[in-house]
């Protein structure tokens, strides 16, 4: 049934675009196609660029939804440029690109007809874009404490987010902490950084303590004393 729901609604939409294309003329003026198509393209490169930072150094933009604002503002271009933008100001190439581009919903779509996989990555992917937090612990001007929606598998899971001035490090990712935590205490030292998460349970009470300290080099250990063992990240 999943087939023929995924087929109807690709079929729809590509036919859609196509009598949209052939038949209706009203087109956006040069000059504000102009515009958002250097919005689309300068997004695009920020979102490749943000890309980078976050694969290299675990560097994202300071806020929950500001990355998320550049991918969706990309998304909207990319998708309805071809046909709302006058064709006066779009080169062979960029005809090619737009044109390929619309088609995306239908990609989209259409992984939802491979069974279970597709609904999880669709599903996920979407949860991760338009609901990436489920509840933020603690936030102050130096670091933000969260609960983040990883996938309708995983659930959620707790993250840790150091601030930089326009940037912010992920400095901690763990799934144990998430359940049942009750409260929140943190401790700034003149060398570290105190985290006290306290957790509550219909059978067990718990504390656990992080400590983020700050080295020469500008990495930061992160300890976990409840199950002795220590992450590093450069």
């Amino acid at each position: 049934m999943i087939f023929l729901h995924v087929g109807i609604f690709v079929f729809l939409y590509i036919y859609g675009l196509y009598l949209w294309n052939k038949k209706i003329i009203w087109r956006l003026n040069a000059k504000i196609s102009r515009i958002i198509k250097i919005i689309h393209f300068f997004t695009l490169a920020l979102c490749f660029g943000i890309a980078f930072l976050n694969y290299k150094f675990r560097l994202d933009l300071r806020g929950i939804w500001t990355t998320r604002i550049i991918i969706i503002t990309a998304l909207i271009t990319g998708i309805f440029f071809i046909s709302l933008s006058h064709k006066s100001i779009i080169n062979k190439f960029e005809k090619i690109y737009f044109r390929l581009f619309s088609y995306f919903p239908a990609v989209v779509y259409g992984f939802l007809a491979i069974p279970f996989l597709g609904v999880v990555i669709v599903i996920s992917l979407l949860g991760q874009l338009i609901c990436p937090v489920e509840k933020i612990y603690y936030q102050d001007n130096f670091i933000r404490i969260q609960s983040s929606f990883m996938s309708v598998l995983v659930g959620s899971h707790l993250d840790i987010f150091e601030k930089k001035g326009i940037f912010e490090k992920h400095i901690f990712h763990d799934n144990t902490y998430i359940v049942d935590l009750d409260s929140i205490k943190i401790n700034y030292d003149s060398d570290s950084t105190r985290i006290i998460l306290f957790r509550q349970s219909r059978t067990n009470n718990s504390i656990n303590k992080i400590s983020l300290k700050k080295k020469d080099n500008d990495s930061v250990k992160v300890i976990n004393l409840k199950n002795e063992k220590s992450n590093y990240y450069k």
